[in-house]
């Protein structure tokens, strides 16, 4: 099974560009190979998705009304195989579509979350899925209706596990830092209660709008950990020359000094900033890194700088008038400071944004900067990103308020990796950073074994080297042409729960996660080293073959044109460029779609769930779609559906055995599995077991069972005490 997430920046038009290029949504999931795709920030309204659901991206317009493409030699490759396999399963969802205006994407089913009132045309979530494999869906999973009201969660229910597809807030430390922070606890909460409710694994997926590790960002966006940074003053201070150029060839002491300096300074003016805006009685004020200053009680909240009033007011005191010294945003001043760094760290900052020192052009002070971050970069969101993060991976993750791990020389080595508390026993884990290894590791030790995390928090700090996949980020600031570049972040996930790990693909080196269009490299050729005292390896992700490799893969080594800056917008995509994306597909890691479609790139993972055990094989629900809130898109009913209905009936009436008693007849049970087999899944060989696997109650705000009631478009909704037995009743 094949999975895609991928934030769109707008389904409508992000669907319209993939029509003028591949003529149809369904040629275009067809050639991902994908059998669910989960969508973000698809925007919107339900009003819209039934008054328009061409428009909305939900289905594709007739044959006669789609723009002509030339022929998709991938979509020729896949037909060409299924002749080969002798295939005569027919599966609509894998050869060119017909069909007409709102009729859906063939062979798809589509449940959306949209956002309400306050939110209209924001946010909203989408996950497409082969026909006939999700069971059920929840568009409001949350108890509390604030976070179901902006459209960011959208919950299928399939055989072989929970989906919960998910847009989060951004917040970038402003006045909504405490929806985001609330907005994590629920969906922790939510996942927890879906194990328990089902005894399914979960699968999150997503834009999580947050990084943990410093290598999934740009070392130009990462922060910088003062803590580690004052060690390595002093460590200057106190080592020789020899022993420090030795330990770090590529940092001199002299580096060190000048970058904690203008750090230092730049401290110094920010400080002031936050005595102004206390003396001002301001609520909030902003930083000149762009993060919110909230006032509480005695202290006052910078980013992630936890900044003591009083001690502050009396720092400010030994600083020149603001204003008067040259110490604003963008300036470098590498003079002695006011104050020093560690002063300024006992008032309580612990952080500093690398971007608000970069230079514009390559020089040596960028090299300098880029010498430090390498060892005291974090992830550039905030903390409360990492430890949630940690909650979820059940591993102490780096932030700036604690010790670093181990990065440099004449630090005491720790043995054993701190483990996160969470809400749940169960660990998820980032399929991204998953290795055979791990996995191996993971079956054989013990539960409370120590050594999964130290090979977890290896993973984190190491920078993507084995399997090669050089500075994989999925988002760049497009306005910006970030994306030419390279300098953007990893932002888009799949999670995945222990259960599951035995199935997990893991990421290797194929085209998509090294470069788009090129053949795959040998393992001996392309597995990097770990970092050395070789200096072009040292310096390799600020320009060297890492950085190269990286905008080769974003940019598809060319093909892919940047965004141009007349406001003519982004120019077509070309016909040598259009199946490019699909390169290295199937396969776990990078989905790398081109920057026509959005600002963000999707990601994939490649499940084996035989591998899991005949149990847990994906497959089809033998009923309709239970929905706890609507959110499946069906076609609007014409009179064709009318006329098709009629002869389907007319069909089931000429056989003896009566429907319901040959769904359930026992002897029919290979006929119907052979009948439900569609793309490699099996169809439920009792239409009840599978259903009551989920748990004795659909919903944690429904009845302890299920009774199988009616909306008026015929829909399966919750509700009632019964056996959990639904009838299919497409054929009737």
């Amino acid at each position: 099974m094949f999975l895609i997430s991928w934030n769109v920046a707008g389904w409508s038009s992000t669907s319209q560009a993939i029509r003028e290029s591949f003529g149809s949504i369904h040629d275009f999931f067809a050639c991902t190979e994908a059998d669910i795709i989960c969508l973000q920030e698809c925007k919107g309204t339900l009003a819209k998705l039934s008054a328009s659901p061409v428009d909305m991206g939900a289905s594709d317009p007739p044959v006669s009304r789609r723009p002509v493409v030339a022929p998709l030699e991938r979509l020729a490759a896949q037909e060409k195989r299924r002749r080969l396999a002798g295939s005569v399963e027919g599966d609509a969802s894998t050869v060119s579509s017909g069909g007409g205006c709102n009729d859906g994407i063939d062979g798809w089913e589509s449940f959306w979350s949209l956002s309400g009132k306050q939110h209209r045309g924001f946010n909203g979530v989408v996950t497409f899925a082969r026909k006939g494999l999700t069971w059920r869906c929840d568009s409001q999973p949350f108890s509390e209706d604030a976070f179901n009201e902006e459209g960011r969660a959208v919950v299928t229910y399939h055989s072989a596990f929970v989906l919960v597809n998910v847009y989060v807030p951004n917040a970038r430390g402003g006045a909504r830092h405490t929806f985001k922070l609330r907005f994590l606890y629920a969906l922790e909460k939510k996942m927890e209660q879906l194990r328990k409710d089902t005894g399914k694994p979960v699968i999150l997926v997503g834009d999580l709008n947050m990084t943990y590790c410093a290598h999934d960002a740009a070392w130009s966006l990462r922060r910088i950990h003062l803590g580690t940074l004052l060690q390595l003053q002093t460590f200057a201070e106190v080592k020789g020359d020899t022993a420090w150029t030795a330990a770090l060839p590529h940092l001199s002491k002299a580096a060190v000094k000048r970058v904690a300096n203008m750090i230092a300074s730049h401290l110094c003016a920010q400080a002031q900033e936050i005595a102004a805006s206390m003396d001002s009685s301001a609520a909030t004020a902003g930083s000149s890194s762009g993060t919110g200053v909230v006032s509480v009680d005695t202290e006052v909240n910078s980013s992630d700088n936890t900044i003591d009033r009083e001690a502050l007011q009396r720092l400010c005191t030994l600083l020149p008038p603001r204003g008067s010294g040259g110490t604003g945003k963008g300036v470098h001043d590498y003079e002695s400071p006011p104050v020093s760094l560690r002063a300024l760290y006992d008032v309580g900052f612990r952080c500093a944004y690398t971007s608000d020192f970069v230079k514009s052009s390559p020089c040596l002070h960028n090299s300098e900067l880029y010498a430090v971050v390498q060892f005291c970069g974090l992830a550039p969101h905030s903390d409360a990103s990492a430890e949630f993060m940690g909650r979820l991976l059940q591993l102490r993750l780096p932030v700036s308020s604690s010790a670093m791990p181990q990065r440099l020389p004449w630090t005491s080595p720790t043995d054993v990796a701190a483990r996160q508390a969470g809400i749940s026993q169960v660990r998820m884990w980032d399929t991204f950073l998953l290795t055979r290894e791990m996995i191996d590791a993971y079956s054989t030790a013990p539960a409370d074994s120590p050594l999964i995390d130290v090979m977890l928090l290896r993973e984190v700090e190491r920078p993507r080297l084995r399997p090669y996949c050089p500075c994989p980020y999925t988002c760049w600031d497009q306005s910006r042409n970030r994306r030419l570049e390279n300098e953007g972040t990893r932002l888009d996930y799949i999670l995945v729960d222990s259960a599951l790990l035995p199935a997990v693909v893991c990421r290797a080196e194929t085209a998509n996660n090294v470069l788009v269009g090129v053949p795959e490299r040998s393992s001996s050729a392309s597995t990097a080293p770990e970092p050395s005292v070789d200096r072009e390896d040292f310096f390799s992700e600020l320009h060297g073959a890492r950085y190269r490799d990286g905008v080769m893969r974003a940019m598809a080594n060319g093909a892919y044109p940047p965004a141009p800056f007349d406001g003519t917008g982004m120019p077509a995509l070309s016909e040598q460029a259009r199946e490019l994306c699909f390169a290295g597909l199937p396969s776990t890691g990078l989905f790398v779609t081109p920057p026509q479609f959005s600002d963000h790139i999707g990601v994939g993972l490649l499940l084996d769930l035989a591998a899991l055990g005949t149990e847990s094989e994906l497959l089809q629900r033998s009923g309709k779609v239970i929905e706890d809130h609507k959110c499946m898109y069906r076609p609007p009913v014409g009179l064709h559906t009318f006329f098709a209905a009629a002869a389907a009936k007319k069909a089931v009436v000429s056989v003896a055995t009566p429907p319901v008693q040959r769904e359930v007849a026992a002897d029919d049970k290979g006929v119907r599995e052979a009948e439900g087999r569609v793309a490699g899944h099996k169809r439920a060989a009792d239409s009840c077991a599978p259903l009551s696997s989920f748990s004795a109650s659909t919903s944690a705000r429904a009845g302890p069972t299920v009774a199988d009631s009616r909306t008026e478009d015929g829909a399966a909704v919750a509700c009632g005490n019964a056996d959990p037995c639904i009838i299919d009743v497409d054929s009737l």
